[in-house]
């Protein structure tokens, strides 16, 4: 799932770490102290990388971050928290449970929060994103993917029953929680990944295919024969954008290939050997202006959307695989497993640096109007850059 990077004002970042004193070294890159037990978010000048505030959680594991201009919203193993954007002080929090924890954001749809959950046999729960109330629940024993798309006043995600591994993409009301229409997906080929307009919902899964679907009934657009690997979908400058890996033996390559959404025709492509992002990172990043996205193992780019010609590269200092991209007008911020690095959007020249953990862990940013914001979790053995 891919969101729309049009970042101002402030950095949020998510680090994980034990001490929960203010005053504690790590996020300044200090590599003492013991291994890392909970997550906190830090939240830097976008501009210098200089810390504003921290907020401490209680959880080890901490996903992707969503939100608007107003809150910050926040999933972790054990409940979705509510945060103030300009102070970090804490609003409200609702307690889930999350097996088998996976990094997506809870999703904000003007005042109501949806989060995926393992409750039960799966459900997603919609909350009050002012008080953190509970509006409506969906458990009716499948499990939902935790992947959620705004498709105009409907809500798509995969839900299904992996004992038979059977899927089916479901589109719900925002408002109440009824369900609008289903389609099945099978046994899915490869992982469901799924994109929307206000008017289309694109979906990968089907063998060798990826479809288009009316947002509004369900009814298929069109269909077209996909042999990679799809790794992301975004639709960005009204074009559909797939990352997809393919191996021709004995290498594996990237693809970038953008699509009209109404015909599925090509219109450019990029390719390079190697490994692609990470599955659960925002690729491509945008401004409204460039898009921002690998083309090569360890080189980042600015591509015109009209044309897919690269205005700049850059190189990065680990493989594309372990880095994750969101962009304002002004910086291109990646994040290397323990640092958020900060490139120029007109040129890529590097802007500044802030180490953020003593640790290579996830680090995922998204980013909305007015923030961008960065999640770190998990625990892993010491990395440097």
């Amino acid at each position: 799932m891919i969101r729309l990077a049009a970042v101002l004002g402030i950095v949020l970042v998510f680090n994980a770490c034990t001490q929960d004193d203010p005053s504690n070294q790590e996020s300044r890159g200090d590599d003492a102290g013991p291994d890392i037990s909970t997550a906190r978010v830090l939240a830097l000048d976008p501009r210098t990388g200089a810390e504003n505030w921290r907020h401490v959680t209680s959880s080890t594991q901490i996903g992707a971050v969503g939100g608007s201009a107003e809150v910050a919203i926040i999933g972790t193993e054990q409940e979705v928290l509510a945060l103030d954007p300009a102070s970090g002080q804490e609003r409200w929090r609702f307690p889930i449970t999350v097996n088998g924890f996976r990094y997506e954001r809870p999703e904000v749809f003007e005042d109501t929060v949806v989060a995926g959950t393992n409750e039960g046999d799966g459900a997603w729960v919609a909350l009050d994103a002012a008080t953190g109330a509970e509006r409506w629940r969906i458990p009716e024993g499948r499990r939902f993917g935790f992947v959620i798309e705004r498709a105009g006043d409907l809500l798509v995600a995969e839900a299904g029953n992996p004992n038979d591994l059977t899927y089916r993409l479901v589109a719900l009301r925002v408002a109440d929680g009824r369900e609008v229409w289903s389609v099945d997906l099978g046994r899915p080929k490869t992982s469901v990944w799924t994109a929307a307009s206000e008017t289309t919902v694109f979906a990968t899964g089907w063998t060798d295919e990826l479809r288009a679907l009316d947002a509004a009934t369900g009814q298929l657009l069109w269909s077209a024969p996909f042999q990679s690997f799809p790794q992301s979908l975004a639709y960005l400058h009204d074009m559909l954008v797939v990352t997809a890996t393919e191996l021709r033996h004995p290498d594996e390559y990237t693809t970038v290939v953008a699509l009209d959404p109404t015909t599925a025709r090509e219109l450019w492509r990029i390719e390079w050997k190697g490994s692609g992002p990470l599955p659960t990172s925002e690729h491509p990043a945008s401004n409204g202006d460039s898009l921002f996205l690998f083309t090569g193992e360890r080189e980042v780019s600015s591509i015109d959307p009209a044309t897919g010609k690269i205005r700049w590269s850059a190189p990065t200092s680990v493989p594309s695989h372990a880095v994750a991209l969101a962009a304002n007008q002004h910086s291109l911020f990646l994040t290397t497993g323990t640092s958020v690095v900060a490139l120029n959007t007109s040129d890529g020249t590097e802007q500044w640096r802030e180490r953020v953990s003593a640790y290579g862990t996830h680090i995922i940013p998204t980013a909305y109007e007015d923030r961008l914001l960065v999640s770190v979790g998990g625990k892993a053995p010491p990395h440097r850059d």
